[in-house]
């Protein structure tokens, strides 16, 4: 029962970061900052960065909870930890739209 819980946990840490690099390979740029909204519509979470002059408006970083859901979940709660302590979070997207709101490749958070 252990080790097959182990093997479970194993592979699901390898699938996350084998996720997390086939994204980082489409993300070319990367913004920092304090988590300034939030707010889920459907199942898409939408949010800014503050101080951010790529995202304001109408327009959001956002990505959505049905693509990888365990971990666009964690995400999520990241983001929510992150604005309860105004702690940095950083983006990795592709380039600077301020007309559309852009779906992320990932979210981190240095400690």
């Amino acid at each position: 029962m252990v080790v097959e819980m182990k093997i479970k946990s194993l592979i699901a840490l390898l699938f996350t970061v084998l996720s997390l690099n086939a994204s980082n390979a489409m993300a070319t740029d990367f913004t920092t900052g304090e988590v300034s909204r939030i707010y889920v519509s459907g199942d898409v979470v939408n949010f800014r960065l503050a101080g951010n002059v790529c995202k304001g408006g109408n327009s959001y970083w956002q990505f959505s909870l049905t693509s990888n859901p365990e971990t666009k979940k964690s995400w999520y709660t990241m983001l929510l930890a992150a604005a309860n302590t105004k702690s940095d979070v950083t983006v990795g997207h592709q380039g600077c739209n301020t007309n559309v709101s852009q779906t992320v490749s990932y979210i981190y958070q240095d400690y």
